[in-house]
């Protein structure tokens, strides 16, 4: 169904507010997207950095053809072909003199540079066993981190060092020894069954501009061209509800703004109070305190 009558409003303009606010003013709703920040993107963002005439990127720096909302997303606003995309799976080594070399993930396993004949045939068979265990995982999985199964198949310290660790940080947002094995195997399952056409095999993508250029300037433009209210240092106090319907928002300065569909996306962390006239909302606050925040650790310049 679509009604511009309808009326959305959106709680939060990271990434996933963004793209919710952009989806919904296509599907033809009257959208309102609530920040309690001044500026959008929430933790994916550049920040100008004079001192070096650069910006820094805070953000997933490396993505996988594999996440197919995001790249929808991108191709959304118009900002996929800012990405570039690899001919496989790649790891990227600093050379002395600041080149990068990109090599293969078939080099990245046979070829090591600094690798013995018996590392390499250690990484090789790491590598069949987790072929192995993607096939069919072991029940255990949900229990031990990424590290941990790394650990026990064997994989060696220069193949982690080289490639792996990097793939687990870029594409979990969390670190080897904090991620779920189970987690860090759905990822290598999904890239190998959906890591198609442009971006086949699960190649991984990297982003030819900053972040704010890549995430937030092209949906600034599509909301902009479908009418939408964007506004900035709007903190939400809760969201009203009556008769078990939504009837929208109130701000934490006492202003109510009236919705026929509310969507929250902000981090578990900042939704208790939220809630408060939603139905089972115990339930939901104990489940989202129980959620780990994953700190972001890809910033870069």
């Amino acid at each position: 169904m679509t009604d511009s009558s309808r009326h959305c409003v959106v709680i939060g303009a990271g990434v996933a507010g963004l793209a919710s606010a952009v989806w919904m003013a296509e599907a033809g709703y009257r959208v309102t997207l609530l920040e309690r920040r001044a500026t959008l993107g929430g933790r994916t963002h550049s920040i100008e950095i004079p001192q070096v005439d650069d910006v820094a990127d805070n953000g997933v720096h490396v993505m996988s053809g594999s996440m197919e909302e995001l790249l929808r997303y991108l191709e959304t606003i118009g900002a996929r072909d800012l990405l570039a995309a690899q001919s496989g799976t790649y790891a990227r080594r600093l050379l002395p003199g600041g080149e990068v070399d990109d090599t293969s993930l078939f080099r990245t396993f046979a070829w090591l540079p600094a690798a013995s004949i018996a590392d390499r045939l250690r990484v090789w068979r790491a590598y069949m066993r987790i072929v192995r265990d993607c096939a069919r995982p072991p029940s255990d999985l949900d229990t031990i981190t990424a590290q941990q199964w790394l650990d026990r198949i064997g994989m060696p310290k220069i193949a982690r060092d080289t490639w792996i660790d990097f793939l687990i940080i870029g594409a979990h947002n969390e670190k080897p020894n904090l991620i779920s094995a189970s987690a860090f195997r759905n990822l290598l399952v999904t890239m190998a069954r959906r890591g198609r056409g442009a971006a086949r095999n699960g190649s991984l993508l990297y982003s030819t501009v900053d972040f704010t250029s890549l995430f937030v300037t092209g949906a600034e433009k599509v909301l902009a061209n479908h009418g939408c209210e964007v506004r900035g240092r709007a903190g939400v106090q809760s969201i009203t509800v009556h008769d078990n319907a939504v009837t929208g928002v109130t701000l934490t300065d006492g202003e109510f703004i009236a919705a026929d569909a509310v969507i929250c996306a902000v981090p578990p962390w900042a939704i208790e109070g939220l809630l408060d006239a939603v139905p089972g909302h115990e339930q939901l606050y104990r489940a989202a305190a129980n959620l780990v925040p994953a700190p972001l650790v890809s910033v870069y310049l």
